[in-house]
């Protein structure tokens, strides 16, 4: 995220039971960490993170993936299929981990448990699933709340539904779960990249 304003967090596990231990025939989902290489990495991706940059790690698509979304972007950086058993399991079982970069030729990450960290605004996210009679334009404001299903969803002026934010920040959910809009702006129509400017 870039800039200053209020904060929110997410970390850690987030509940769920571990599967291992005695009796327990699967992973120790609280200190599930390894190493993995990225697998089908976006070039344009690849081509601006660096070492140490961070990644969110979510089950998306049909089958399902374990993709990894740069987390101050938002950008699909690849998938990992190392473990992916395991880390489908925990993540569904509530566990949320995170992706450090380690490498970028090839690309390479650690997987580990997240680790709270702030969302401060503003920061920068990407729309999806628009709908077809949404017209943006850069500059135009918008507001950014969570669904009844705690999705966040994005509305126009007129309170006319836009699109949702989908992958990036994890953390977002966090900070509407008090039920106020908050206040986002159009970047980049062509990208649905959208700024929001207060949390």
């Amino acid at each position: 995220m870039s800039g200053g304003g209020g904060s929110g967090s997410s970390g850690g596990a987030l509940g769920g039971a571990s599967f291992g231990g005695p009796g327990g025939t699967g992973p120790n989902c609280s200190s599930l960490a390894f190493d993995a290489t990225v697998m089908s990495p976006d070039p344009t991706v690849v081509a601006v993170i660096g070492v140490g940059a961070i990644c969110e790690v979510l089950l998306r698509g049909t089958p399902v993936q374990v993709r990894l979304y740069v987390r101050n972007t938002g950008d699909l950086l690849g998938a990992i299929t190392e473990r992916w058993a395991d880390l489908t399991a925990c993540i569904e079982s509530g566990f949320a981990y995170e992706a450090e970069v380690r490498a970028v030729r090839p690309i390479s990450v650690r997987i580990m448990p997240r680790r709270p960290y702030p969302l401060v605004a503003p920061f920068s996210a990407v729309l999806v699933d628009v709908q077809p009679a949404a017209t943006l334009a850069n500059g135009d404001h918008l507001e950014v709340a969570l669904d009844a299903h705690g999705a966040v969803m994005v509305h126009d002026s007129l309170g006319s539904p836009v699109g949702r934010i989908d992958a990036e920040p994890v953390a977002l959910p966090e900070a509407l779960s008090d039920g106020r809009p908050r206040s986002a702006q159009v970047d980049d129509a062509a990208a649905g990249r959208i700024i929001i400017t207060d949390l």
